[in-house]
């Protein structure tokens, strides 16, 4: 699909100690690389289990590899499961914690997921957006066909109420997901064009994300959950980002059979996002860690308290990739608060 001429804005990192020109300057063009051709070089490589590590210290001491591509041999390989607790939808409230640079800020450029709105649409769409007041969106969490004593996330809600809320307009106009393919996710969202006035923030304070739209949202256990809502007349650009989960695993899932005792629960996916645009594309990688910890006791929690963590990685094609192997160039740090709207 050829999508028109944009703009993508660039966004300053996303750290107290870094400003715009130090992140933007020196950039250069990445070219597009095919779906197809990335799936057929993914290499066979076990799921990795969420060491502490990744989740301990400050973001500039993390030094963490790309786990790289996982080679999903059954159904339940492919996908993410939560424990059964986290079932139904959820009040979510982000604030930004910090930044850092594990391997120096010359490498940071518009190569680095997160330096760019949008380059990490499905865990952090504007990583600073937070920075000075909280920002809420809602998730939510639906029984899995496969295996009914866990639950999987909603993966177009979440990413329309995530991105929607900070990027402060409605930016998602449509997305794609099939549950029968788990680690594949097409969105199509807007973007200011160059010189046109901002978009309509969302909500009278433009930090809330716009009331849920069933029009959105995928339906649980259907074949295929799409959706679409028609843009308002805009001075907007259209991007589509295809998104891939390209590895994934957890800590703290129950036993099959188990008793369902909410505990603390870790879980990671490692995306590649390819953002197309009718001018250039960019591919970035990136691995989202949130540690779910239970604030209440009980079969059903009301609150939960989520660490999350996203590690930026550059691609082999970038020109600083040598000097940084498959090491995480940037590490973004949030905390979320969940409170329960609703069982599914």
């Amino acid at each position: 699909t050829v999508l028109p001429h944009g703009h993508v804005p660039r966004r300053s990192v996303i750290s107290r100690c870094v400003d715009r020109r130090t992140v933007l300057g020196g950039l250069s063009v990445i070219g597009i690389i095919s779906p197809a051709a990335q799936l057929a070089a993914a290499q066979a490589a076990p799921a990795v289990q969420p060491p502490t590590s990744w989740l301990a210290g400050p973001p500039e001491k993390a030094v963490v590899t790309n786990p790289g591509n996982s080679w999903a041999l059954t159904d339940r390989d492919r996908q993410l499961y939560y424990p059964a607790w986290l079932e139904g939808t959820w009040d979510v409230t982000a604030r930004f914690i910090d930044a850092g640079f594990p391997l120096g800020q010359k490498i940071i450029s518009r190569e680095v997921p997160g330096v760019l709105k949008g380059s990490m649409l499905v865990s952090l769409a504007d990583v600073g957006a937070a920075m000075e007041h909280p920002v809420t969106w809602q998730v939510r969490y639906h029984r899995a066909d496969a295996t009914p004593e866990l639950v999987t996330a909603d993966r177009v809600f979440n990413v329309q109420q995530e991105a929607d809320a900070l990027l402060l307009y409605p930016a998602v106009r449509s997305a794609e997901y099939d549950p029968g393919n788990p680690t594949r996710l097409a969105v199509v969202y807007a973007t200011p064009r160059k010189g046109a006035p901002p978009l309509t923030p969302l909500g009278s304070g433009a930090t809330t994300a716009s009331t849920p739209d069933s029009s959105i949202g995928s339906t649980p256990g259907s074949a295929s959950g799409g959706a679409q809502r028609p843009a308002a007349v805009e001075s907007v650009d259209l991007r589509k980002a295809e998104l891939f989960v390209n590895n994934r695993g957890s800590t703290g899932l129950p036993a099959e059979g188990a008793e369902q005792t909410p505990q603390p629960f870790t879980g990671w996916e490692l995306y590649r996002q390819v953002t197309q645009g009718s001018r250039q594309g960019l591919v970035g990688d990136y691995m989202q860690v949130q540690r779910f910890t239970p604030q209440d006791v009980g079969p059903s929690p009301g609150a939960v308290a989520v660490q999350m963590r996203v590690f930026a990685f550059l691609q082999p094609q970038d020109r600083l990739y040598f000097e940084t192997g498959s090491k995480a160039v940037a590490v973004y740090d949030y905390q979320l608060q969940l409170q329960r709207v609703s069982p599914l």
